[in-house]
């Protein structure tokens, strides 16, 4: 994750006035990027040393907005996928289909994969 996003979204309205100061200068030490495992981490050390009363609700929102890409779903395209589904039946097949409409930012799933098998 880019430290510079982490940055910008501590001004958001969901993180804690009190909180912002500790957590930008917690995250402005790091160099550009910091790891999903390195974030927690460090977030985890946060909350536990400087702010003990936080409850897992309000953690979880700081977490979802400091970091959606890792901690919240992937949103799923508003419009439904062209591509139809495999002509190969078995689930290699299927999982080419699958992983072909996930990177093109595509649903998942077509109406028409319900007939198949």
């Amino acid at each position: 994750m880019e430290v510079r996003k982490i940055l910008e979204r501590v001004s958001s309205p969901e993180i804690p006035d009190f909180m912002r100061d500790s957590i930008r200068k917690a995250f402005g030490r790091f160099r550009e990027r910091v790891g999903g495992d390195q974030f927690a981490e460090k977030m985890d050390n946060l909350v536990d040393t400087h702010f003990p009363g936080t409850t897992l609700g309000q953690l979880g929102k700081i977490l979802a907005t400091l970091a959606p890409e890792v901690y919240l779903d992937r949103p799923t395209s508003a419009r439904p996928t062209k591509t139809p589904p495999g002509p190969d039946l078995e689930p290699t097949g299927r999982m080419a289909v699958y992983r072909r409409r996930f990177e093109r930012g595509r649903a998942i799933h077509h109406p028409e994969d319900a007939k198949l098998g």
